[in-house]
């Protein structure tokens, strides 16, 4: 797949990973909460994340 210069990514353990270059390759993600009231960005995740 084509990498989506709209979403950064440096999680190259991810299937949705471009390779070479620092991006995803999916259209769009999901992001979804870890914590019930996040205050920070450790309080949230990728939920399109998929392990390769």
């Amino acid at each position: 797949m084509e990498a989506n210069n709209s979403i950064g990514c440096s999680v190259h353990d991810c299937k949705h990973h471009a390779g070479e270059v620092e991006y995803c390759t999916l259209n769009s993600i999901r992001v979804g909460k870890c914590e019930c009231s996040p205050k920070t960005k450790e309080g949230t995740d990728c939920e399109s994340f998929d392990a390769k």
